[in-house]
């Protein structure tokens, strides 16, 4: 998303629904894959996330449309950040991110 806003000069929305579309596309192709080297999915655990990310797109959707880009812009780099902190706390001081031991 930063690449599309900042290198390509996307709008944040613009950016953020492409981001999106690239990610939905992407892993529909990782579950081809994974499906295609004969394992299986967690279809509950599918339907339970499948159905998160949905209303997380709808609420993501209405919530969007009142607020501003410079608002969203901010917002996503506030998310980053945090992701940035969490993964270099795990990193340093916890042994890694979860699962990686």
């Amino acid at each position: 998303m930063p690449t599309l806003a900042v290198a390509l000069s996307f709008s944040t929305r613009s950016a953020i629904g492409t981001s999106l579309a690239i990610i939905t596309t992407t892993s529909l192709l990782a579950v081809a894959a994974h499906l295609s080297a004969g394992r299986t999915l967690d279809l509950d655990l599918t339907l339970v996330m499948a159905a998160a990310c949905i209303a997380g797109a709808l609420a993501g959707a209405r919530l969007s449309a009142r607020i501003s880009q410079q608002t969203l812009g901010r917002a996503f780099a506030g998310l980053v950040v945090a992701v940035a902190g969490d993964l270099l706390v795990s990193a340093a001081f916890l042994g890694g991110p979860p699962g990686s031991s």
